[in-house]
């Protein structure tokens, strides 16, 4: 292919995207920035009006922050961040390579973060003799330290932190090497000891859940005036017959 042709099709791929970019302002970006956030915090109010303590992990916490930064970030930092020859040479696949990329980073924090766990709807003075019972037979040498505690015999070391207002308590593995093992044993027999609990609701749970409805309700008022269906069908339909075309 000749280098004039294939340089127009870069430039009708970026016209494009560009195009794209013009059609989701301003109501679908709002969308696309509002939506995440709004689904997250309607979670974590759920979480939180649930009449039993409720096991997250550190992972399931992260990746659920990364949901909720994910439309901010697409609709803010991230087009700016777009190099042109990026998006000439590659059009609209550059978002996929920015959403792997996003993806890659947050594994990444995942992967070197400490050991940590969060106990939902509970208070850290009812969660602390549970703790104190397991660590006790898992090492009659452990010894507390305020709301750290350390057992010698497995190498393992964590804090106890208190969330006040989500009525939550962060666990948090210390050390530069903890021991995985026993750090697994203590979230199965931690998980096991607080199932049966009732504890109440978090009244904080309804603060987050009004936060969210009304950030969807925000999202929806803009939505009825979308006019653009035609638009978006024509720009996606022109968008892959060219990248068929490349």
């Amino acid at each position: 292919m000749p280098d004039g042709d294939r340089h127009g099709k870069f430039t009708n791929v970026r016209h494009s995207l560009t195009y794209g970019l013009n059609v989701l302002h301003p109501q679908y970006h709002l969308a696309v920035a509002l939506t995440p956030l709004a689904l997250y915090l309607l979670w974590q109010g759920l979480m939180s009006l649930r009449l039993r303590p409720r096991w997250i992990s550190g992972t399931v916490n992260t990746l659920g922050v990364a949901w909720a930064m994910l439309g901010l970030g697409i609709v803010g930092p991230l087009p700016l961040i777009l190099p042109d020859h990026a998006i000439q040479r590659f059009g609209v696949l550059i978002w996929w390579m920015v959403l792997a990329l996003y993806i890659l980073v947050t594994i990444l924090i995942v992967l070197l973060s400490r050991p940590h766990a969060y106990v939902a709807n509970i208070t850290r003075e009812a969660l602390k003799p549970l703790v104190a019972d397991i660590v006790m037979r898992m090492d009659s040498r452990c010894t507390w330290a305020g709301d750290s505690v350390c057992l010698p015999q497995h190498d393992l070391e964590f804090h106890l932190e208190q969330q006040p207002m989500f009525k939550t308590v962060q666990i948090q593995a210390l050390g530069a090497h903890p021991n995985m093992a026993a750090w697994d044993q203590v979230q199965r027999e931690l998980r096991a000891a607080i199932r049966p609990l009732r504890t109440g609701i978090n009244p904080w749970g309804w603060s987050l859940i009004f936060a969210g409805s009304m950030l969807l309700a925000l999202v929806a008022f803009n939505a009825r005036d979308f006019v653009h269906v035609n638009d978006m069908r024509e720009m996606v339909t022109r968008v892959f017959r060219e990248l068929l075309a490349l």
